[in-house]
């Protein structure tokens, strides 16, 4: 305790020495080692009934002494020093939810708290005292016996995980003793009693798809709960594009133009805009939605049903994919819509498929706005792809996540627009996605109730592919398989199109395959080609061998790393689960391609529905198993008449 009060002592005169302090001191206590340096460097110490320079002691004490100088009308306006426990230090927070007999000996050591860091400065802000300066007492991990608990125990799990997150959300979370200097501020505004919206709504923009945030604003204004702000962020708007915005906002009807602030950011990168809006919004929960995407009329209301069941969780309902393009019929620009609706992203947060592929687009999260007032998250500006799965993940892993099972929003996936896929080549989308899972890997995760299931089944998937790949070898042999429906797309600085696309005109079945492409010096003025061998899902793609050959000869053979897929690496190829299979191929910068050559060996596999299907028909299995398997591979049931 010695060693506590001497620290204490330093820090105090050394703060009172850096603001000139040390003149007529007021101190609380007889404290005899703060008396006596104080005097050493030169200061006095006052009576109550003289006007000190500054007041040091605990915050209580210091109300106490304004109030009754106000009431001998002489009010006080000089310095306080606020000398106090934390009662948020960590080690004393786990040793109270322990039980532990450290406890008491921990509050005695940092002087029987009784305020945390937020609720010290809104103590002394309610009497017209802001912060000025600090020099706090930090320590993370006091000598203590040996702890007899998983809280205090610095190797137990439940020791690492609570100290992992709380050190990420509480910026005071190792300070002992708080050492702090406040100063007479009378000039503070007290907190507007207004009624704060639900939701704060951010839209960041460019200004350059005014139609599409034209529709952004009438999903909007469409909404059954219109209890909600709009914040949209004009982020590094060119000046050609900033008198539609003007006029944009200007033309939308009063009730909406009521909820809108409009703001000009000339910095940062792609996440800035969101954290910027997150500090000018009012709402309990934040979300994000993108001006090129479409909502339902139940997005806020199902935002708010979640809530009731898990307030303070983030929320999450779920999204149907589209494809779209831009189309500028008679000259006008317009918006359509070319492909049906798909379910990928009509599915529940579930930690073992989040930490592979975000199937949580933006619009479909409300996140609480506590996370940037009370915590300090923020999403990482240094991402300029993936920087919504990154925050989603690390919030996810102490606030978790709330599923509201409702289709509220349209995720349109543009075929014939810049965005980020086509922004960055495949090397950037390699390291990004390296850096989020390099991060996840010190995550520390407090599981849901259920989620342990999760795992078990994806553990249980992996063992069925296993047979399920052993059906494929039989199925192969009946020279039955699907027809590679295969698709290259040349960029020509348009992004992907059906227009800039070639096709064969031969197709060939699942197997051995090799196809070349010629022409391409027309289409292709970007680095990446993109080739689909075909739609649907359940393929497996091994040996792959591909290459350029401009007009005048010169080849150049892809390495494995010029290629990335949306598949997973499997047996020197790929897998890809899911519909809609693409390989990118990138090539040297300055390299104009004629010709295109990509060889290997494909294979179909069967999706676990499927499979699952084909293994509760027992009997059927047992005597045509090659049968059933292949007549599920072509959509037929495995219970009609066989047709090759």
């Amino acid at each position: 305790m010695k060693d506590n009060k001497q620290t204490t002592v330093k820090h105090t005169v050394e703060l009172l020495k850096k603001h000139h302090l040390l003149g007529k001191v007021l101190l609380q206590n007889q404290w005899q080692e703060l008396q006596s340096e104080i005097e050493k460097n030169g200061g006095t110490l006052a009576a109550e009934s003289e006007s000190p320079d500054v007041v040091v002691g605990q915050a209580e004490f210091f109300v106490e002494y304004k109030n009754k100088c106000e009431q001998d009308g002489k009010p006080y306006h000089g310095a306080f020093l606020a000398v106090e426990g934390n009662a948020g230090w960590l080690p004393l927070a786990t040793a109270s939810l322990a039980g532990s007999e450290q406890y008491h000996s921990l509050r005695q050591e940092c002087g029987n708290p009784c305020f945390t860091e937020k609720s010290l400065q809104q103590y002394l802000e309610n009497n017209d005292f802001k912060e000025k300066d600090c020099c706090d007492i930090v320590l993370k991990h006091p000598q203590q016996p040996q702890a007899n608990n998983p809280f205090e125990a610095t190797g137990a799990q439940l020791h690492k995980t609570l100290y992992q997150i709380t050190e990420k959300t509480v910026s005071s979370a190792y300070i002992k003793q708080f050492v702090r200097l406040f100063e007479y501020d009378a000039s503070q505004q007290k907190q507007s009693q207004e009624k704060n919206p639900f939701l704060s709504v951010i839209i960041r923009t460019q200004g350059n798809r005014i139609q599409a945030l034209r529709e952004a604003f009438l999903c909007l204004t469409s909404q059954e709960d219109m209890d909600f702000e709009v914040i949209l962020v004009g982020h590094k708007v060119p000046q050609q594009h900033k008198e539609s915005l003007e006029e944009l906002i200007s033309e939308l009807p009063p009730e909406m133009k009521t909820r809108v602030q409009y703001f000009d950011l000339e910095t940062g990168g792609r996440a800035d805009p969101i954290n910027f809006g997150a500090r000018k919004a009012k709402g309990t929960y934040i979300a994000v939605f993108d001006d090129d995407d479409i909502l339902m009329a139940d997005w806020v209301s199902a935002f708010k049903k979640a809530y009731e069941k898990a307030p303070g969780a983030i929320l999450h309902s779920y999204a149907v994919g589209q494809d779209w393009e831009f189309v500028s019929p008679r000259k006008k620009a317009g918006l359509r819509a070319i492909d049906a609706f798909d379910n990928r992203f009509c599915t529940d947060f579930a930690w073992n498929k989040q930490m592979h592929t975000n199937y949580c687009p933006l619009m479909t999260l409300a996140f609480p706005k506590y996370l940037w007032d009370e915590c300090g998250q923020e999403f990482d500006n240094s991402l300029e792809v993936t920087e919504d799965w990154d925050f989603l993940l690390r919030m996810a892993s102490f606030c978790g996540v709330q599923n509201q099972p409702s289709v509220t929003a349209i995720y349109r996936l543009w075929k014939n627009a810049s965005n980020s896929y086509t922004k960055h080549d495949a090397d950037y989308w390699k390291k990004q996605h390296k850096k989020i899972v390099d991060r996840n890997k010190k995550l520390c995760i407090l599981l849901p109730q259920g989620d342990s299931e999760g795992l078990r089944k994806s553990h249980r998937h992996k063992l069925d592919r296993r047979d399920l790949l052993a059906i494929i070898g039989e199925i192969e042999q009946q020279a039955v398989l699907p027809i590679m429906d295969e698709k290259l797309y040349c960029d020509n600085g348009n992004g992907w199109c059906e227009e800039n696309s070639l096709v064969q005109k031969k197709r060939k079945r699942v197997g051995k395959f090799a196809f070349l492409y010629e022409g391409l010096e027309k289409k292709q003025t970007g680095q990446q080609l993109r080739w689909d061998p075909m739609w649907c899902g359940g393929l497996i793609l091994q040996d792959i061998e591909a290459s350029v050959t401009d007009a005048q000869g010169k080849k150049y053979v892809f390495k494995k790393e010029d290629i990335i897929t949306n598949g997973k690496e499997y047996k020197k190829g790929y897998f890809f689960e899911y519909d809609d299979p693409q390989v990118y191929f990138t090539m040297p910068k300055g390299f104009v391609p004629d010709k295109f050559m990509v060889s290997g060996v494909s294979k179909t596999s069967l999706p676990l529905k499927e499979l699952q299907k084909l293994m509760q028909l027992e009997q059927y299995t047992t005597q045509h198993k090659i049968k059933a398997a292949v007549k599920l591979l072509m959509g037929k049931s495995p219970i009609h008449p066989f047709r090759k």
